[in-house]
């Protein structure tokens, strides 16, 4: 009885890398082309720009809140960046615009924090106005920059690994260096872990909730000067559409609960790299657009269910 129990941990405790590795066993049965060199890059530069927003979607989550919005600040930035280079040159561009994802976080925080309007509330506001300001921003019209310096960062690499994944593996370990390693981090577990016993043990749940909002507004202020120095252009009506949902998706099969109070950054990788597999293998195995929504739709229902599932039976 104690073997079979210990079997189970196991399996439970290690889903999502057994996940992982039979999905890729499949599509290496299925597809030749899937594990090549160039196929398993572009699976790394695909989940870069909004793997670095899930990282700051996992310490969120943790602290038992999210932000619907991060996708249209991705947007907002992006189109910002790219038409306000070359009037400001690259490192004042780059700097204004993380300080526009920050004022946005902030902006959400304070809501969330200071006005104690639900999460959801506020950020799917958000989501809508911020959207509406890089519309109106931009006129509607996808924006391009054809500074060399910018795209050939965004599509070079340093001994043999692309930039835009270093730049993302630099964000995942100091996401965890944050979470395991500073007293911010431990407070934001303490939050989500619960609120009222946070409180009474003097830590400021307030300020933990409103910097979360901060850190997602400048990663997706980083993540938009990465995929503008990837693609050299955007629109900011059709840039981060399901960023916020994908991240969350990620956060959550990794094995972050909803719930808060527990996760990490390497889980959050692993889940990035499931979510990653299985939209590579969808477009591989030639299932056609409107199908992809459908499963991915129905894959972070599953998800959620899994999670709800698994939080009640840890509290009976």
């Amino acid at each position: 009885m104690t073997r079979t129990k210990e079997i189970r941990g196991f399996l439970t405790k290690n889903m999502v890398v057994i996940l992982l590795l039979l999905m890729m066993l499949f599509m290496t049965v299925m597809n030749r082309n899937f594990l090549t060199l160039s196929n398993l890059t572009n699976i790394f530069i695909e989940m870069s720009t909004y793997g670095t927003i899930t990282m700051a979607m996992t310490i969120a989550i943790i602290c038992g809140e999210f932000d619907l919005s991060a996708g249209a600040t991705y947007a907002l930035c992006s189109v910002f960046f790219l038409k306000n280079l070359d009037t400001m040159g690259i490192f004042p561009a780059i700097l204004v615009t993380v300080l526009i994802g920050a004022a946005v976080g902030f902006v959400n925080g304070f809501l969330v924090a200071r006005l104690d309007i639900p999460a959801f509330v506020a950020t799917l506001g958000s989501m809508t106005y911020v959207r509406g300001i890089a519309l109106f921003y931009t006129d509607g019209q996808p924006v391009s920059n054809a500074n060399q310096a910018i795209y050939q960062w965004g599509n070079g690499s340093f001994l043999g690994i692309p930039n835009l994944v270093l730049t993302f593996l630099l964000f995942v370990a100091i996401t965890e260096c944050f979470l395991r390693f500073t007293k911010s981090g431990r407070e934001i577990y303490a939050v989500g872990g619960s609120r009222k016993i946070a409180e009474l043990a003097g830590i400021n749940a307030k300020k933990s909730k409103l910097l979360i909002f901060v850190i997602l507004g400048i990663a997706a202020g980083i993540a938009g000067v990465m995929i503008s120095c990837r693609m050299a252009s955007g629109s900011a009506a059709l840039l981060g559409l399901n960023t916020s949902m994908s991240a969350i998706s990620a956060v959550v099969v990794g094995g972050t609960s909803l719930s808060g109070g527990s996760g990490s950054a390497v889980r959050s990788l692993i889940g990035l790299l499931v979510i990653s597999v299985l939209f590579n293998a969808l477009t591989l195995l030639g299932i056609g657009a409107y199908y992809q929504q459908l499963i991915r739709g129905l894959v972070v229902i599953i998800i959620v269910a899994i999670d709800v599932y698994m939080s009640l039976n840890k509290k009976d």
